[in-house]
């Protein structure tokens, strides 16, 4: 049989459904979708960091549409080698090290879809590495659903390392460092949703 194909074409047969049923079919298909009730972003004003100098640390809460959020935290993870400044008075830190020492001005403070400031307590503490917690508990406002709240607060750069491995070692403009903040909060969805 050189030359020539064998196969076999596709073959249908229709029968009738069994007891009179209908011929109509259905699919069903679900997905599981991970939705943020809470984000949070965090930046920093200006470009670099300069010894002795302050930058304004930003960090922005965003709701999401579905559901409100009471009883805010945000706590930061301030790097070694700088010093928050979150309580106005002489020293950066409540009780902290003499190398905290400066001028605050003002104390933190958040806002809520653009409207006026308010200000927010918090606690330093300094650990081990010279680098501080900042915890800015119970934020003083609620945030509705699809909002914003805008926390600020102001960051003082040493003019040396306090721990680790650049203990006593200078700090320079040029130099890099993580910072971690989280935030948690209580969420309640709005009427309506479906969310739980």
């Amino acid at each position: 049989m050189s030359g020539q194909s064998c196969g076999h074409a596709p073959r249908t047969t229709k029968r009738p459904v069994v007891g009179g049923g209908s011929t109509a079919t259905a699919a069903d298909d679900r997905r599981t979708v991970t939705i943020e009730d809470v984000r949070m972003r965090k930046s920093v004003s200006g470009g670099q960091f300069s010894s002795g100098g302050t930058k304004t640390y930003t960090i922005t809460i965003d709701s999401s549409e579905y559901v409100s959020g009471s009883d805010i935290v945000v706590s930061d993870l301030v790097p070694d080698g700088m010093c928050p400044k979150v309580t106005p008075g002489v020293n950066y830190i409540p009780g902290g090290p003499s190398y905290c020492t400066g001028t605050v001005v003002g104390a933190p403070s958040v806002s809520v879809d653009g409207g006026p400031a308010v200000e927010v307590g918090a606690t330093a503490v300094l650990q081990g590495d010279g680098s501080s917690v900042v915890t800015f508990s119970a934020l003083p406002v609620a945030l509705p659903a699809d909002s914003r709240a805008v926390l600020t607060y102001e960051v003082g750069m040493l003019e040396t390392y306090v721990g680790g491995a650049n203990a006593g070692e200078p700090t320079s403009s040029g130099d890099s460092f993580t910072n971690t903040a989280s935030v948690t909060a209580t969420t309640d969805p709005i009427s309506g949703t479906g969310e739980t």
